[in-house]
């Protein structure tokens, strides 16, 4: 099912690539969205297992929205050279904490 819905998304994406006419990615463009794709594949299987494990719905789906959050800062400040800010730094213990509030006791 994960792996089906992964495939059709992609879909929208080749789309739009053709009609917009742009080249495809040289090899040093391709490797970063290959990683951010790997990330989403993942992403969406932790998400998967999560929703349908043993964790109440409204515990599971915020913290694995928290995770999205927190892996697409790390990813922008690894993989893009996003400058690290106070106002980020800040933000990421907060998501942090949102986390710990929220783990089953």
């Amino acid at each position: 099912g994960s792996l089906l819905l992964a495939l059709v998304s992609l879909v929208p994406v080749g789309a739009a690539a053709l009609w917009s006419g742009d080249s495809a990615p040289t090899r040093a463009q391709l490797w970063p969205l290959t990683i951010a794709g790997l990330m989403q594949g993942v992403g969406l299987l932790a998400f998967v297992r999560l929703a349908t494990g043993k964790l109440e719905a409204s515990i599971a789906i915020p913290i694995s929205d928290v995770a999205m959050l927190i892996v697409t800062t790390v990813g922008a400040i690894l993989f893009f050279q996003e400058s690290i800010t106070a106002q980020k730094l800040a933000g990421l213990g907060l998501l942090f904490a949102g986390i710990a509030l929220l783990r089953p006791t």
